[in-house]
């Protein structure tokens, strides 16, 4: 009995002694695998603070994209992502704590609909689902010093746009458009404002009835590998039940990064509206490319 009571009181004070420790610290700089709700500001607490001032091309935020990515990363691996969405008060700023070192910031604006990967500043990867969007970006390496220090951003381009463009109006049976697209990238290296891996891009859009009788527009957006590329696209009109109502495919489109390519032509009949804008014939159709003729796109139906 008297070896019970002793090991009971001994274990009774290990509880006692474990109670009266406070938690280790944890280092600011590691990455705990969370990832910051929508509309944090980040650390109230942060010696460096972020806000982006310019967006090319626009005269604010809101004009060219709903979310902003922040992220802060060392010489091995991300510490911090901040994710902020269009309309909330901290849009577009953001503070984080940081101890004395060196670091990689990224900023990137889009409209897709999630957030996407971000693993390392050269891979910043976008997926089918999520949709691809016109896409701003910021790089910087920095240091941090006994001071706090603000980073004022100008996000620059890094997109190119496909815009295709019906010459004829939508038909009752037309529901669904998909556009196909290869030699551009779905993932940006933040560091170079290129694309990073040749991806098979597709977007599929819905056709509801409300646009039925009118011509449409839709964009699709891409990294390109360098200051210049290649584009091959497929564009196909789907009924209801997915079958085929028209199909285009050209390849090798040059194109520049910073260019808004267009292609032009009947989507939904063999016939367009304006034969000054596209020509057919019983097996192929012109393509207006920035206002310039550039080939064919071949269908089938």
């Amino acid at each position: 009995m008297k070896r019970m009571n002793s090991a009971i009181k001994y274990l009774f004070a290990l509880l006692l002694l474990f109670a009266s420790c406070e938690k280790a610290p944890i280092d600011d700089d590691v990455d705990d695998g969370k990832q910051e709700q929508p509309g944090d500001s980040g650390d109230k607490d942060a010696n460096v603070r972020v806000r982006v001032v310019q967006v090319e091309g626009a005269s604010n935020l809101d004009e060219r994209f709903s979310r902003l990515e922040i992220a802060v990363y060392n010489t091995e691996k991300r510490l911090k992502t901040i994710h902020q969405l269009r309309g909330e008060a901290s849009f577009g700023e953001a503070g984080i704590r940081l101890s004395e070192g060196s670091y990689r910031l990224v900023v990137i604006g889009h409209s897709s609909n999630d957030s996407p990967t971000m693993t390392t500043p050269e891979k910043i990867h976008f997926t089918n689902t999520m949709g691809y969007t016109d896409t701003y970006y910021y790089y910087e390496a920095f240091t941090v010093g006994d001071q706090p220090i603000e980073k004022n951003v100008a996000l620059a381009k890094a997109s190119t746009t496909l815009r295709v463009v019906s010459t004829d109006p939508k038909t009752a049976e037309a529901k669904k458009l998909r556009i196909y697209y290869t030699g551009g990238s779905g993932e940006l290296d933040a560091t170079t404002g290129y694309g990073t891996v040749a991806s098979r891009q597709t977007v599929m859009l819905s056709l509801p009835d409300s646009l039925t009788g009118h011509p449409v527009q839709f964009n699709a957006y891409t990294f390109l590998h360098a200051e210049e590329g290649l584009l091959n696209v497929t564009i196909t009109t789907y009924d209801e039940n997915d079958g085929t109502i028209l199909e285009y495919t050209t390849d090798d489109i040059e194109l520049s990064r910073t260019d808004t390519l267009e292609l032009s032509g009947p989507l939904f009949s063999t016939v367009p509206v304006d034969p000054d804008t596209a020509t057919t014939t019983s097996s192929s159709a012109s393509v207006t490319i920035n206002g310039q003729w550039a080939g064919y796109l071949h269908y089938s139906y």
